[in-house]
């Protein structure tokens, strides 16, 4: 099973639906490819992931698609999986940053991005530890 961390992390920036469209996206991200941006995830893996019901997850792509956020890549066949297309997120046609900013500081790291202000190793080396 591929793993798309960037897809996922994206979503997580970039998606700002509401809570189950989002875990629906993040579900079908783990199993897609970041370099197509193309994957599917089979019905029930969606549904139970999302915790909705396979009505529900059938609904949220559906609402998904209507809103341009994914698209249908292809028909699929009686029985399988839709392949669905991510769109790039972040607003007018741009990716969502990768290192979203929280109180000054890069999200994804405890450096300080302000003059001044001491990061957690700072904060440990003077504490000892």
């Amino acid at each position: 099973m591929a793993v798309s961390i960037r897809l996922i992390v994206e979503i997580m920036d970039g998606y700002h639906g509401p809570p189950k469209q989002k875990l629906w996206l993040l579900a079908w991200a783990e199993r897609a490819a970041f370099d197509t941006r193309t994957g599917w995830c089979p019905r029930p893996v969606l549904a139970a992931r999302a915790g909705v019901s396979e009505s529900t997850a059938s609904r949220i792509a559906t609402a998904l698609v209507n809103e341009g956020v994914i698209k249908r890549v292809r028909a699929p066949y009686p029985g399988h999986s839709a392949v669905y297309s991510l769109s790039a997120l972040g607003g007018h046609g741009t990716r969502a940053p990768m290192a979203a900013r929280v109180n000054g500081q890069d999200a994804c790291s405890h450096r300080s991005t302000r003059a001044g202000t001491p990061t957690r190793a700072d904060v440990q080396h003077a504490s000892g530890g």
